[in-house]
């Protein structure tokens, strides 16, 4: 399921590991940023190899029952998000 189809974060999800669309695991979550109502709107990871990048929630699902995130962006395209400019 989408990330942001849920209603509200489960506290397992802190840590929980991202893999791309073939199953790599490319990183952890490190936090996942909701709405006043807990509503999640992005998701901060921490890449293997230790940059961080903010994946918004609409391009993450979620599996629930491994409790791990899967993104459609494979690790090149992850490592140029870690090394765009913020701000």
């Amino acid at each position: 399921m989408a990330l942001n189809s849920i209603g509200a974060v489960p506290p397992k999800i802190a840590g929980a590991p991202v893999e791309d669309a073939h199953g790599a695991v490319v990183g952890h979550v490190a936090k996942i940023e909701t709405d006043v109502g807990g509503k999640p709107l992005r998701a901060d990871v921490t890449l293997t190899g230790g940059p961080m990048v903010f994946l918004d929630t609409a391009a993450l699902s979620y599996d629930e029952k491994n409790n791990l995130l899967v993104t459609a962006l494979d690790q090149q395209q992850l490592a140029q998000l870690a090394k765009a400019p913020r701000g």
